[in-house]
């Protein structure tokens, strides 16, 4: 038995089992759950990742695809005003409000980055994407368009980028 605590309130006749990664709370006299809560990953969808800085990307990619990033986070900022960068080792993510939020990552690569967006596939999505000229693999099994962003396509699509990342914060805000 695990005696559950609410605002430094002991509750013992509460019951809690872990079962795949949620946690059951039941009534000891009536065995009915009560609650339950989902106990998976951060981010739902990830693992912890090593942290890394802006140098190890540096190293990785080159400055100019660093300042891409940069160009990147600005058109985000202006649909999400603090929103900032978190270096992890396999991509580079973001925080809103001092809190992980990676509805976009990215992933910079010698002359260009892979912009990862976590949207919905619905028709509206897929017909403004195709129309765009960006070069977009499909949607993948983890809810998310990958987009091959050279500086060419930052400057002349630039709208675009900034519509589907307003169409995606409304989703994962």
């Amino acid at each position: 038995m695990i005696n559950l605590f609410f605002e430094d309130v002991e509750i013992p006749d509460l019951d809690s089992k872990f079962f795949n990664n949620w946690l059951l709370a039941t009534c000891k006299e009536e065995n009915k759950i009560l609650d339950e809560v989902n106990l998976g990953l951060i981010d739902e969808d990830e693992e912890v990742q090593e942290l890394v800085d802006r140098d190890y990307w540096l190293k990785r990619s080159s400055s100019d695809v660093m300042k891409l990033t940069e160009e990147c986070l600005t058109i985000i900022k202006s649909v999400v005003p603090d929103a900032g960068f978190k270096y992890n080792k396999p991509y580079i993510g973001l925080t809103t409000n001092g809190y992980t939020n990676n509805f976009i990552t990215m992933v910079p690569r010698k002359k260009y980055f892979v912009f990862s967006i976590r949207i919905s596939s619905t028709e509206e999505v897929k017909k403004f994407i195709e129309e765009s000229g960006l070069d977009v693999r499909e949607h993948n099994r983890r809810g998310r368009y990958d987009i091959s962003v050279q500086k060419s396509d930052l400057k002349d699509n630039k709208e675009l980028i900034e519509t589907l990342i307003r169409m995606a914060w409304e989703e994962n805000k």
